[in-house]
């Protein structure tokens, strides 16, 4: 851990990072939302992950927020789950995407030829293998398992059993 003192040069839009003379400082945006461009502030980092900073000339510390999980406050495992559902979902509807396009890139799914109905076969494709990835792999989260009906070969848990 290092610590430095300087002006801050610019601040990011997102509120999560300051600049302090040519180097970019990443932070939370509750430790850097009183903090200003032209502010002298002294900070202590990481390799540039702020762990405190305050003001120069008297400020607050401001303690680094706890990553989730990391002790402190209750675990809510419904709303960890409703988290990772939603991770799983969107994890599930870009690599369904992927998959239609390439699909229809490499001529495996036919396309009608009017446009309305390519959008509608193109929709419901990704719709499907949305559902039936999120499945999967929200199975795998639950159970800790492959679903029973992957293809074979891809069972990796006998490689890797104690």
């Amino acid at each position: 851990m290092a610590t430095i003192n300087g002006e801050i040069k610019s601040k990011s839009r997102a509120g999560t990072g300051i600049k302090v003379g040519e180097t970019w400082y990443n932070g939370t945006r509750s430790q850097l939302e009183s903090l200003n461009r032209g502010d002298n502030v002294e900070l202590s980092h990481d390799n540039r992950t702020i762990e405190w900073v305050k003001a120069s000339g008297g400020g607050s510390q401001k303690p680094a927020a706890k990553p989730a999980g990391g002790g402190g406050g209750r675990w809510d495992p419904e709303a960890d789950r409703k988290r990772q559902g939603v991770i799983v979902y969107q994890a599930a509807r870009n690599a369904a995407i992927q998959f239609t396009a390439e699909g229809i890139k490499a001529g495996a799914i036919a396309m009608p030829t009017k446009a309305a109905d390519k959008f509608d076969v193109y929709a419901s494709v990704i719709d499907e293998y949305t559902e039936r990835y999120y499945n999967d792999a929200m199975s795998v989260y639950e159970t800790g398992g492959l679903p029973d009906d992957a293809p074979s070969g891809s069972n990796k848990e006998a490689e890797y059993a104690d």
